[in-house]
């Protein structure tokens, strides 16, 4: 370490607080509206996924009720797409996949965002729940593309086919440097049968 120091000087990077009480902004002044996503640098510059328009209804939901109209299973989610060079100023570049387009409408949970490098096509995957869903027991993987990560992405598949493909919960994607991605996901516990 102290050779690398020697050779190329030393590096030094602004200091950034991030508080968990008050509510992030975005470039514009706005509260940003992103939940469950992920960031992904490329090209010097940070893309952060998430799911956002999540507006509850007025009155208690009930964060204790698992599926649609319940605390955070609305239908109106739709995937945020902030940009950042140095992750802490982060800019708006609208939604970039909406919920709306889909034929079979439903709640959107955890997008993930990553270029296929094979294709060179920007893919975004995430849980989905069917609208006539009971529950989370009936949540799947969804995927999406499109030739930029700003979209619009266009629905490739609402069914991924994978083990526990009806009972998936949260999920992360790894990009080895290869090419090659794998998925990493949950699986719930339904009627005492773990899977």
């Amino acid at each position: 370490m102290l050779l690398l120091t020697a050779v190329f000087g030393v590096v030094t990077y602004p200091e950034v607080t991030i508080s968990n009480i008050i509510p992030r902004q975005d470039t514009d002044g706005n509260i940003m509206d992103a939940h469950e996503g992920s960031i992904l640098l490329y090209d010097d510059l940070y893309f952060g996924a998430s799911y956002g328009l999540c507006k509850e209804p007025p009155g208690p939901s009930g964060c204790t009720v698992w599926n649609p109209g319940g605390c955070g299973y609305q239908l109106n989610h739709n995937v945020s797409l902030y940009t950042s060079a140095d992750l802490s100023a982060w800019t708006f570049r609208g939604y970039n996949f909406q919920m709306s387009s889909m034929k079979n409408q439903g709640i959107m949970f955890v997008p993930h965002i990553l270029l296929n490098p094979k294709t060179k096509k920007w893919i975004v995957w995430f849980n989905f729940l069917l609208a006539a869903g009971t529950g989370i027991s009936q949540t799947q993987y969804a995927v999406a593309i499109s030739d930029t990560p700003q979209g619009p992405f266009q629905l490739f598949t609402d069914n991924v086919t994978i083990p526990a493909w009806e009972n998936t919960g949260d999920l992360n994607l790894f990009q080895d440097d290869n090419g090659d991605t794998y998925i990493i996901y949950t699986a719930h516990n339904v009627c005492g049968e773990t899977v």
